[in-house]
């Protein structure tokens, strides 16, 4: 089960390891081609929910991933999302997420509503709050879940060279090719990269891959 598939970039690698049903939990109707594209003829299926409430049979899944997800959501909205999540879950299921998280050495003064999340919440025009790895632990152990991996990588968001891995060299060129052909759009993008670029010091990028607990129900 995936949160939030948007085009299906990891929908497609997720059906890659041959799962025997894949479902995707995606609010927006309006364009799901790419998405319906990436599931045409395989075991998947889109439902049309929010993330904090799909709806679906407890314990149906032993897999949830989400990416970028919590930290655009409020402290409640992330709370309500990852209990769905072991909701969901069967016992021993995984939660893998992908977020942006404040370094360890990050000032008080820069933590929660702060100065990094106001700047990126201006620039990217969502309200984002980054927190603490030892917070985004804590979410996950406080909800029925044990951290059993997890791994940093510095914040690269729309560096091209991180652009290139993730879209290929023809992706990345229809990339550019927008941002010259759409002058507003590349100042917003510029404004946003150079953003992430200011607080880079306070900022990376984190992943983590949680198991139910067999008592969470």
């Amino acid at each position: 089960m995936e949160f939030g598939p948007g085009v299906g970039l990891t929908a497609a690698e997720l059906l890659a390891a041959r799962p025997a049903f894949y479902v995707g939990i995606e609010p927006n109707t309006e364009g799901r081609a790419k998405l319906d594209a990436v599931l045409a003829g395989r075991p998947a299926r889109v439902v049309t929910a929010e993330a904090s409430a799909t709806g679906l049979d407890a314990g149906s899944a032993d897999l949830v991933v989400g990416e970028a997800m919590l930290t655009m959501s409020s402290p409640q909205q992330r709370r309500a999302i990852v209990a769905e999540a072991a909701r969901v879950l069967a016992a021993g299921g995984r939660y893998a997420i992908h977020e942006l998280a404040l370094a360890d050495a990050a000032p008080d003064r820069r933590t929660g509503r702060g100065e990094v999340s106001r700047e990126i919440s201006r620039t990217i025009k969502v309200g984002a709050t980054p927190v603490k790895l030892a917070a985004w632990r804590a979410l996950l152990t406080d909800a029925g879940f044990d951290v059993v991996w997890q791994g940093t990588a510095p914040m690269r968001l729309l560096e091209p060279s991180r652009l290139i891995a993730d879209e290929g060299p023809i992706g990345f060129a229809r990339f550019a090719t927008n941002m010259i052909r759409r002058p507003e759009a590349r100042r917003r993008v510029l404004a946003m990269r150079n953003s992430f670029r200011a607080y880079k010091a306070d900022l990376s990028a984190v992943a983590m891959v949680a198991v139910k607990r067999p008592t969470q129900h």
